[in-house]
């Protein structure tokens, strides 16, 4: 019975050290953690030196090292080490949070005074309503008096005081039918999406 303890024994060491090898990567024979500051990009110089001239079993592990550094390299601070991914991600999301949330606040304000400032819907015989309907509404995320209106015949309208005064951003485009328009969130909040039809 303690013979059968001690085989056992002996392939379960033999399996876990059989197991890291055949999952080890070439590359860890060069590296040397003193060596390693923290850069990432001193590392990386360092593995690729590695992959440029290793041949034939020394290659083993060049894809998993491709995929890592390309996922690392989207992930450091400007340093070149590894930022806080926790602060990172808390970051982002607050900062999503409040655009949405100053979106939120503008698309449901009642505080807004609108008028009619087109024509009257009158149907007389010698003067026909001339209304459009407009489709959709944009806020700009970062400036609360410029405003975007989609309208089913009518193409993209624009202020940039308020709704006093407005200008046609479509005037060379074969459609006008607009359905939505999207803001682009800040800095990039000068670029618009449009969904026509």
């Amino acid at each position: 019975m303690k013979s059968i303890k001690q085989i056992i024994l002996v392939l379960l060491v033999f399996c876990s050290f059989g197991h890291q090898a055949a999952y080890s990567q070439a590359f860890e024979k060069i590296l040397n953690p003193q060596d390693y500051s923290g850069n990432f990009i001193n590392l990386s110089r360092k593995i690729n030196a590695f992959y440029d001239t290793a041949r034939g079993s020394n290659r083993s592990g060049y894809k998993q090292w491709k995929r890592f550094e390309w996922f690392a390299a989207n992930h450091l601070d400007e340093d070149g080490k590894f930022g806080n991914y926790l602060q990172k991600n808390v970051s982002a999301l607050q900062a999503f949070n409040q655009i949405n949330a100053n979106r939120e606040n503008a698309l449901n304000s009642v505080t807004g005074n609108w008028i009619n400032i087109g024509h009257e819907a009158t149907f007389s015989s010698s003067l026909k309503a001339q209304q459009g309907r407009v489709n959709t509404i944009a806020f700009d995320p970062v400036n609360a008096g410029t405003v975007y209106v989609g309208a089913a015949g009518g193409g993209i309208w624009k202020t940039t005081n308020g709704g006093s005064s407005w200008t046609n951003l479509t005037i060379d485009l074969p459609i006008l039918g607009i359905s939505d328009i999207a803001v682009a969130p800040a800095p990039n909040n000068n670029i618009i999406y449009a969904l026509s039809g």
